[in-house]
């Protein structure tokens, strides 16, 4: 699994069609004071200048790319780098597909400087807000946020990178409700706030990954009206539920 590389300047990895386009857009995001990098979409030397680069967000200009899809899967499916897609936003199948595969933001092509510097520097923010503090034990579940790791019961789990962002939410929230809106801005940002499909697509994988049984809960717990809640497991929801009731009185 690649890993984000240190954090003390926040670099962005820029994939195009050619050398050209690729090193038009490093130029221009270097004009807004990033430093940027560009490598073509042949995805051995994408993944190259992933390695060597050790960029916090990866930037695909998917205009032209031949099997734009698979190389945007391969690097998502091997690292926990945010990736953000330049592309036609009048093309919305486009659009869907990128956002629904992880897919951290979709901007438009034609976006002016202004919008461009202002949605790359919210990812980048967000993942500031979200930056490293070692283990979060919640019950038998650790969540290496330094490491980009899960284990259950001494287990490693495997994550996706979105799976990953929205554990560890939960995880720095353990034992409160956390609403839908709070996690898909801290997850997919401000411009997401409504979509709760996303969010239930992702915890339902989370829970095939991390319950014994996904039909019943015991760690990853649905708060109705609500949003979710992150819990130790040491029993089953519906015994707490019952405990629960059986404690108000009549």
């Amino acid at each position: 699994m690649l890993a984000i590389g240190e954090r003390a300047l926040r670099r962005i990895l820029v994939i195009g069609e050619g050398p050209d386009r690729a090193k038009a857009m490093a130029f221009r995001l270097g004009l807004l004071g990033m430093e940027a990098a560009p490598t073509v979409s042949d995805l051995t030397l994408a993944v190259r200048s992933v390695l060597t680069f050790k960029p916090h967000l990866i930037l695909i200009d998917c205009n032209g790319v031949e099997d734009a899809h698979s190389l945007f899967q391969f690097i998502y499916d091997v690292s926990d780098i945010p990736i953000v897609v330049v592309g036609d936003v009048r093309r919305e199948t486009e659009l869907v597909w990128y956002l629904e595969h992880g897919a951290s933001d979709y901007i438009s092509r034609a976006a002016s400087e202004a919008i461009l510097s202002a949605r790359l520097s919210a990812i980048l923010r967000r993942l500031e807000a979200v930056e490293p503090n070692g283990v979060l034990q919640v019950g038998s579940l650790e969540v290496d946020a330094e490491r980009h790791q899960v284990r259950k019961a001494g287990q490693p789990i495997q994550l996706t990178p979105t799976e990953f962002r929205i554990l560890r939410v939960l995880a720095e929230n353990a034992g409160k409700p956390c609403g839908h809106k709070m996690l898909l801005e801290r997850v997919w940002g401000e411009d997401f706030g409504q979509c709760s499909h996303y969010l239930r697509l992702y915890i339902g994988y989370l829970r095939q990954k991390i319950e014994d049984n996904p039909k019943k809960p015991r760690y990853l717990l649905t708060e109705w009206g609500i949003g979710y809640r992150l819990v130790a497991g040491e029993q089953p929801a519906k015994q707490r539920s019952a405990r629960r009731a059986r404690a108000v009185p009549a």
